[in-house]
């Protein structure tokens, strides 16, 4: 076994559980698999840790691995490592924390230099030490290998669809696919031809997109944005409050629920907003609305109901006797 590594220096600093999902599709299905990543606490108590010195970041489920870009939990998890703050970083498989080698180097340059561990399910690893550098390699390799021919069958798949001549690939709003082959029809929905109509034609008076906007605004016919950018925005600053509460040991009850609670309306309403807008077309699977809408659904019931959320504040917050 590789625990030998695992000294008193690094159990004076943190240990972190990196947890990710590449979809939110994977969130809600592969129960079992995320499962498997937060029981990694349980793996890093094993090697030494006291359970407060154990962080959980699981910021990126339901982001791809592919690329850092939009990984906020990524991000967080090497600027902690390069500052020496971390003694070992844990996740399931090295996959989970970068898919391809530009990121997974980083992350070992980082650990090497900061004296880190990386752990998996296979073993403890240090990245300074040529012989774990070496394995630590061939995983990345294999990772971003993996995401290389997944996505070359699905390339392959697509190419010889297009060669048949059956390729559809989606739409600009307004136009859908007939039934003959390669036909090209307008919108069936008059709400959505009529808007679009309205917008051009507008444009063609006044000249200018500004132009047309200011008449858009004024006719009352802009699709809803700000409203749903003012709720996305206030959710997500109540949602920063309460993760930077759980960061600094502070207690976040109140913020936490109240984060999940808004976040889950204002996202689930700004997909409904878009379902609506789309008309009838909002269910067709090459625009991706209905499952952007399916998902945001998900979220009003788990992991945990809006109606739960309300009794907590109620009963904790508010000091009201409980409603269950």
């Amino acid at each position: 076994m590789s625990e030998w590594k695992v000294t008193a220096s690094h159990r004076s600093r943190a240990a972190v559980i990196y947890v990710r999902q590449s979809t939110l599709v994977q969130v809600e299905r592969n129960r079992e698999s995320t499962a498997r990543q937060y029981d990694l606490v349980s793996r890093a108590r094993e090697l030494g840790w006291p359970r407060s010195a154990v962080t959980v970041i699981d910021a990126d489920l339901g982001v791809s691995g592919a690329s850092a870009a939009g990984r906020s939990g990524f991000a967080q998890l090497a600027t902690q490592v390069g500052m020496g703050q971390v003694g070992i970083v844990l996740s399931l498989e090295c996959s989970r924390l970068a898919r391809n080698n530009a990121d997974w180097y980083r992350l070992l340059e980082l650990a090497g230099m900061t004296d880190t561990l990386i752990a998996d399910a296979d073993g403890v690893y240090h990245p300074a030490l040529f012989d774990d550098r070496l394995v630590l390699g061939m995983k990345g390799t294999m990772s971003e290998m993996e995401l290389h021919i997944l996505r070359a069958r699905l390339d392959g798949g697509i190419r010889n669809k297009a060669a048949r001549g059956e390729l559809r690939r989606g739409l600009p709003v307004g136009l859908v696919w007939g039934e003959a082959d390669g036909e090209i029809l307008m919108h069936p929905d008059e709400a959505v031809t009529g808007v679009i109509a309205a917008i051009f034609g507008r444009f063609a008076v006044c000249g200018s997109v500004r132009g047309t906007w200011l008449w858009l605004r004024d006719q009352g016919l802009q699709f809803p944005l700000a409203d749903s950018l003012a709720r996305l925005d206030a959710a997500e600053l109540t949602l920063r409050k309460a993760t930077w509460l759980y960061d600094n040991g502070r207690p976040c009850g109140r913020e936490a629920n109240t984060a999940k609670y808004l976040c889950a309306d204002a996202g689930f309403e700004a997909a409904d907003r878009a379902l609506q807008t789309h008309g009838g077309m909002g269910y067709a699977e090459e625009y991706h609305v209905a499952r952007y809408f399916r998902e945001a659904r998900l979220l009003k019931i788990a992991p945990l109901s809006q109606e739960m959320v309300l009794n907590y504040l109620g009963s904790h917050v508010l000091g009201l006797p409980r409603s269950y």
